[in-house]
């Protein structure tokens, strides 16, 4: 990216976008200084896993993964954490 100002405008973007998840998925009483830690690792991993599908779907869309094969992978992995 060449552009100082276009980088740093979709870095606070994707800020703002783990905050968002992480806030849609937590309690109110557990949602305190998620700002200042990127999402905390709710939101960190829920923008990667979304950042992971959107290039799938870009690159090769019957390749990428179906909701349900997404919903099974989380639930097998769930036990082993």
């Amino acid at each position: 990216m060449h552009s100082g100002e276009v980088k740093a405008d979709i870095t606070t973007k994707q800020r703002e976008g783990k905050v968002a998840l992480t806030r849609m998925l937590l309690p109110d009483g557990d949602i305190e200084d998620i700002e200042d830690d990127d999402g905390g690792p709710i939101g960190v991993l829920l923008w990667t896993l979304l950042d992971g599908l959107l290039v799938q779907r870009l690159l090769d869309p019957k390749s990428a993964p179906s909701a349900e094969q997404l919903v099974a992978g989380l639930r097998t992995l769930a036990p082993m954490l």
